[in-house]
């Protein structure tokens, strides 16, 4: 796995050498196209985002997780975004939510979403899970996505969950900000696939 953080020194994260890493400035659009819970677009703001995208093995659509560090004018909790989440009068008709909850990622408490897309036009059906991380007044929405096809979801949900079991916040306790830059790469995560999506652990 290679460990990537962003250009504001926020969060890192670790892909594996085959998937390709992008920073995004300005993502008003992949707020608004790749979030499907309309809540968490409106709940703050945010400038950047992190995507990495794995191989096109089949010629379709390419697994992808992307990383959305939001601001918030107050602290934050994941619980906060769980309330707004299921008080939320307008759900996306486009998008089923299959589970949630709350869980202990990478160390951290985090709520959780899993759930599915309807097709749209050429974009078929896509199986996602999304995470929802704070630290003080600062969110991250870390959203991964695959096709929903069973043996599709059997195999990228498994190198998914293992890439967010890598996210790191930053404490922002110090004021340096560095450019987005690779850190040493972690040993390559190996073993079965989950057999059917479950709840994180």
């Amino acid at each position: 796995m290679k460990r990537v953080t962003d250009a504001n020194n926020r969060f890192s994260i670790a892909f594996p050498p085959r998937w390709t890493v992008e920073a995004v400035q300005h993502n008003t659009k992949i707020l608004s196209t790749e979030v499907p819970v309309s809540s968490l677009s409106r709940s703050g703001s945010s400038q950047s985002a992190m995507i990495g995208v794995g191989p096109n093995v089949d010629f379709t659509v390419p697994p992808r997780l992307v990383v959305i560090p939001v601001d918030f004018p107050r602290p934050i909790t994941p619980d906060d975004i769980a309330n707004s989440v299921h008080q939320d009068t307008t759900p996306d008709p486009n998008f089923q939510v299959t589970q949630d909850g709350f869980a202990t990622i990478a160390g951290q408490r985090a709520y959780y979403l899993y759930g599915v897309t309807a097709p749209r036009g050429t974009t078929p059906s896509l199986y996602m899970v999304l995470a929802f991380f704070a630290q003080g007044r600062e969110g991250f929405l870390v959203l991964g996505a695959t096709l929903n096809q069973a043996d599709r979801v059997r195999t990228d949900y498994a190198t998914i969950s293992a890439i967010l079991e890598t996210f790191r916040i930053i404490p922002q306790h110090s004021s340096i900000r560095r450019p987005w830059t690779t850190a040493l790469a972690l040993p390559e995560v190996t073993g079965a696939p989950h057999p059917t999506p479950s709840p994180l652990p």
